[in-house]
């Protein structure tokens, strides 16, 4: 129950933290209400649906899908190997590994792309984020399964960034607002 408490209040903070220091110069469209929602949705479709935009969903979903699939069956595992821990604490720290070295590649991958491109960055990513995985099947040690995580981690971070930004890319940039809600709904779907 502390944990909701927890995640209530940073959320709180962010809403505090976005209210005080963001600033935006938002322009309402002048189109008809009752129009502006059907066109919208209309607008929305045939981005969602575009040769643009239609591979990089396609593209998310199957990135977050294993993801997905992965991470429930992670404290099983672990706690197979961790008889003693009983799986959390050290789950914790894997999941951490996880995270930290998408963090660390995400930054890394801006700096990478503009040397070789995106596409190659996203080709790249993807086999070393599989060629990754597969060990873990092998593996029977705890510092084992970490340093495989981190390093599926980076090559993780580094797709779903390049993912990101050939959004960014190949839209126009009047129409990047749908275009990452269209983005965050794929996420969401894979996600479930």
């Amino acid at each position: 129950q502390f944990t909701f408490f927890v995640s209530a209040g940073l959320l709180v903070v962010v809403g505090i933290v976005v209210l005080t220091l963001v600033r935006e110069e938002f322009q309402r469209p002048r189109t008809g209400t009752s129009e502006r929602h059907f066109s919208a949705f209309r607008a929305y479709w045939k981005m969602a649906t575009s040769r643009s935009l239609l591979p990089i969903l396609v593209s998310i979903l199957l990135i977050h899908i294993p993801l997905s699939i992965m991470f429930p069956v992670l404290p099983v595992f672990v706690s197979t190997l961790n008889s003693g821990d009983k799986g959390g604490f050290t789950v914790g720290i894997a999941f951490g590994v996880t995270g930290l070295a998408t963090a660390i590649s995400s930054y890394g991958v801006g700096w990478l792309s503009q040397r070789i491109g995106l596409l190659r960055v996203m080709v790249i990513s993807c086999v070393g984020a599989a060629f990754m995985y597969v060990p873990l099947v092998f593996v029977s040690s705890i510092p084992v399964v970490f340093l495989f995580l981190g390093l599926a981690g980076l090559f993780q971070g580094g797709l779903l960034s390049a993912v990101y930004a050939m959004v960014g890319v190949n839209l126009p940039k009047e129409s990047h607002g749908s275009a990452y809600g269209t983005v965050q709904a794929t996420t969401a779907l894979a996600i479930m």
